[in-house]
């Protein structure tokens, strides 16, 4: 990304597990499929 010059300040609240970038919160769904999960098990 040779243009990409963005530095958010992020912060995890060790507590909640919520995460923000400067401020705004950044909220994703769980993942429902990993590929290749089973062919590089490492546990």
């Amino acid at each position: 990304m040779k243009f990409n010059d963005a530095l958010p300040d992020i912060k995890v609240d060790p507590e909640t597990y919520r995460v923000t970038a400067d401020g705004m919160d950044l909220i994703c769904s769980a993942a429902t499929l990993v590929p290749l999960s089973r062919n590089y098990f490492l546990f």
